[in-house]
């Protein structure tokens, strides 16, 4: 919902101080099949390497880190195909509460317009979903991509394998 730009003296101590926020839960949160209850999601770039006893050689256009606080997510068990919708608050509960009344209630409506979002379980779930490439075809672009970081014709690839519904999906 917002985003800064912050300079700070080390990111290390940034990142500390942003997950103490998600290290305390009431026990709702271990009833979950997962274990991600939020925190950060992002990348360190290789400038940062001066924070641990390099030298900074290069100067990149792009920051030398980026990082999305999660603390409003759904999780998909894509073995199930059940849907969590979490929201994780140390001070507004009233609003985390509305976004999560908000996007169940749009997913429930999406689902009963779609017969394939019924889970395993037999509560409201996902639509199916299929990878862009099966899995000999994924394995084999990872091995062309390692080959040519080998190769030295690349040091930064995506080896993200798309996701595709039958079902048309409008955004909530």
């Amino acid at each position: 919902g917002s985003s800064k730009d912050e300079e700070c003296g080390s990111i290390f101590d940034w990142i500390n101080h942003e997950m103490s926020a998600f290290g305390n839960f009431d026990d709702s949160f271990h009833s979950f099949p997962f274990e991600f209850w939020g925190g950060l999601v992002g990348y360190l770039g290789y400038e940062l390497k001066c924070q641990t006893g390099g030298s900074r050689a290069n100067y990149s256009p792009n920051p030398d880190t980026c990082f999305f606080v999660v603390d409003r997510y759904i999780a998909i068990d894509h073995h199930t195909r059940d849907m969590y919708v979490v929201a994780v608050y140390t001070t507004d509960e009233a609003a985390s509460k509305v976004w999560v009344d908000t996007m169940s209630d749009a997913i429930k409506a999406f689902c009963k317009q779609n017969i394939d979002c019924i889970s395993t379980s037999g509560s409201i779930g996902i639509p199916i979903f299929q990878e862009r490439h099966v899995q000999e075809t994924y394995v084999s672009k990872i091995q062309q991509c390692l080959a040519a970081l080998h190769a030295g014709d690349s040091y930064e690839l995506c080896l993200t394998n798309m996701l595709s519904s039958e079902i048309h999906m409008d955004p909530w």
